[in-house]
């Protein structure tokens, strides 16, 4: 499940809303636009081996 997507994305803002710390893998950071100090974004591909790293 991405974090961009419909679902994904109500999970991200549930969690922040509740103060949890979160962590995303995304492709592209703003199709998740939420600025959120216990947000945290890494920008990658799942295909890619060295992003994954």
């Amino acid at each position: 499940m991405g974090a961009t997507g419909r679902v994904g994305r109500q999970i991200v803002e549930f969690a922040l809303k509740d103060q949890h710390e979160v962590t995303t893998f995304v492709r592209d950071p703003h199709k998740l636009q939420l600025d959120n100090k216990n947000l945290h974004m890494f920008q990658g591909s799942v295909l890619n081996k060295k992003d994954l790293e």
